[in-house]
């Protein structure tokens, strides 16, 4: 729901585009009018929030709190946007949805081998799958396109 709530604000208040503006070009967005220095401060505080929501969610899961207890959330979570797309708040929602899936099933189908660390090799195979396809269908759409014949101007001959 904050993740919802947080796109529906940047996509539909003046302040929410000044924020996108001012990332995507902050010297253009200084020129017409976007206070840098508020816009940073925003975002400092909203990240400062929503990691406070975000540990407080997660506090009651934490059977012991030691030294890299937190591990798993970062791995898990850095790859569920990186399946995603790091820029995509949408996209690294849906690819955490992909992830839960992809790990449950592996849970149920192959809990009872015994494999210690099975989590990971699943979380970070499909990591490698998808950034595999990506980088592929890239160098693919490249490869078509230089392949295609240039088109000649009317009236130009042969």
């Amino acid at each position: 729901a904050l993740g919802f709530g947080l796109q529906a604000a940047l996509r539909r208040t003046d302040f929410g585009l000044g924020i996108l503006a001012s990332a995507q070009d902050p010297a253009a967005a200084r020129l017409v009018g976007i206070p840098l220095a508020r816009v940073q401060v925003t975002l400092w505080g909203a990240g400062a929030g929503l990691a406070a929501i975000a540990a407080l969610l997660v506090e009651p899961t934490a059977v012991i709190i030691t030294p890299g207890y937190a591990s798993d959330l970062f791995v898990f979570r850095l790859v569920a946007a990186g399946l995603g797309g790091l820029t995509s708040l949408p996209g690294a929602f849906y690819g955490g949805l992909a992830l839960g899936v992809c790990e449950s099933a592996a849970t149920r189908y192959l809990g009872d081998i015994g494999i210690p660390g099975l989590r990971y090799v699943v979380v970070l195979t499909v990591l490698l799958a998808v950034l595999l396809i990506r980088a592929s269908s890239t160098e693919l759409k490249r490869i078509y396109a230089a392949a295609q014949p240039t088109p000649r101007p009317a009236g130009a001959s042969a």
